[in-house]
């Protein structure tokens, strides 16, 4: 009976400091920059992106490091399918890789992660959202 209690204990504390130890909290230089950008991006949006997207809002999220764009269509747009969005990220990747000295790669590969959130004509309702880590440039 002891043994087992020991052995769950152990087990325990084994799984608290593997997990402890593979999830890294970024840096305090990383995280200074994502708050710059968000300063920054307060003097800019709304901006027109193009294509029918306006970028609204951008926050940094303290409890998971992560950065938050806000994006809404102009015009009426069908809930995307699960591939579609998975192309989407994968394009979003695919751009941020071919900038290797851009700031989002930096604050990425210091453990920033992003996400981006889409949402119907005028912020109605969220359609879908892409998050990227730095697991996702591998």
């Amino acid at each position: 009976m002891l043994f087992k209690f020991l052995l769950r204990t152990f087990g325990s504390l084994l799984l608290l400091c593997t997990f402890s130890c593979t999830s890294s909290t970024p840096s305090t230089d990383a995280i200074k920059k994502a708050k710059e950008v968000v300063e920054s991006a307060q003097y800019q949006v709304p901006v027109n992106m193009g294509n029918g997207l306006i970028l609204d809002r951008v926050s940094f999220d303290t409890k998971t490091y992560t950065l938050v764009y806000d994006y809404h269509y102009t015009h009426p747009i069908n809930s995307p399918s699960e591939e579609a969005i998975m192309e989407a990220k994968q394009a979003i990747i695919h751009l941020i890789k071919s900038q290797p000295s851009s700031a989002e790669m930096d604050l990425l590969k210091s453990g920033i992660s992003m996400r981006y959130n889409y949402y119907t004509e005028n912020g109605g309702y969220l359609l879908y959202s892409v998050t990227l880590t730095q697991k996702d440039l591998k």
